[in-house]
């Protein structure tokens, strides 16, 4: 195990973890569909071209159905799109993936074929790291909430609830707990430690 081992949750032998989505191009249907001067400007253009990655030869255009077409070094394929209404008018545009033909809003590039996170093998950042080390994340991420509404764990932001702060408040506590009791559940793994899970 690796010193940074402990954190990101790599503790098997010959353990392989999956690659970041963060390190691939992607395509988001919601940056592309729901601007209506930008896919107007791609329809009325003369060739039509979304982008292209020239490490791959890729070039991805739009065609008059709203689906693209991309052509790369492997050869060609087609990502169509699905428009889903919502409850308040208006409609989002999702792709579908080419491989697994699922409704996703993002695509990730892999050697030139965009596909779905799930079909190229690829993981969020929270996904490698161990129970404890998520609940953490979790439990930062709700008093971020109430400190960007110019509140903090003790004093409720202005226009906000009192159901709706004693919620957060719950919920951050929640994590607290969890994330104690799996740290102590990992040491007990790792080293055989005889420490007592957390109890209220």
């Amino acid at each position: 195990m690796t010193h940074w081992g402990w954190y990101w949750g790599i503790k098997r032998k010959g353990y392989k973890a999956k690659k970041l989505c963060t390190w691939f191009d992607v395509i988001d249907s919601f940056d592309i569909f729901n601007i209506r001067l930008m896919t107007d400007f791609l329809a009325h253009s003369a060739t039509r071209t979304l982008l292209e990655i020239p490490r791959y030869d890729l070039k991805v255009t739009l065609l008059d159905d709203n689906s693209l077409q991309a052509v790369y070094s492997g050869g060609s394929y087609n990502i169509s799109t699905e428009r889903k209404t919502c409850n308040f008018g208006g409609f989002y545009t999702f792709f579908r993936c080419p491989d697994c033909s699922k409704r996703m809003r993002k695509l990730y590039c892999l050697n030139g074929k965009y596909l779905c996170r799930k079909c190229a093998n690829l993981c969020y950042k929270t996904q490698r790291l161990y129970l404890s080390r998520r609940l953490y994340h979790m439990q930062t991420k709700t008093e971020d909430i109430l400190k960007n509404k110019g509140g903090s764990l003790y004093d409720k932001p202005y226009r906000m609830h009192e159901s709706t702060f004693q919620r957060i408040k719950r919920k951050r506590i929640d994590y607290e707990i969890k994330g104690e009791d799996a740290s102590r559940a990992e040491l007990r793994e790792w080293y055989g430690s005889k420490i007592e899970p957390y109890l209220d």
